[in-house]
C-alpha cells in the first residue's frame, strides 16, 4: 500500500502555450530516456498532438 504522502505534484508556469508545449514534452521524453520501458498515462485533445510533435521534433534532432 502507498502512502499519498509520497506523491508529489509539481507545476510549472510558462509564459505561452508553445512553451508550455515544449515543457512537457521535455518531461516526458526525458522519462523515456531515464525508463524506456516506463508507463506514461497522456490526456487526449491537442495537447497531445502538440506534445508529439515537440517530441518527435527533438528525436529528430538527437538521432
Amino acid at each position: 500500500m502507498t502512502n499519498r504522502g509520497d506523491s508529489i505534484i509539481k507545476i510549472y508556469r510558462t509564459k505561452n502555450y508553445d512553451e508550455m508545449s515544449r515543457t512537457a514534452a521535455n518531461l516526458i521524453s526525458a522519462q523515456i530516456i531515464l525508463k524506456p520501458d516506463c508507463v506514461l498515462g497522456l490526456a487526449t485533445a491537442y495537447l497531445i498532438i502538440t506534445i508529439i510533435f515537440v517530441c518527435y521534433f527533438l528525436y529528430l534532432i538527437i538521432k
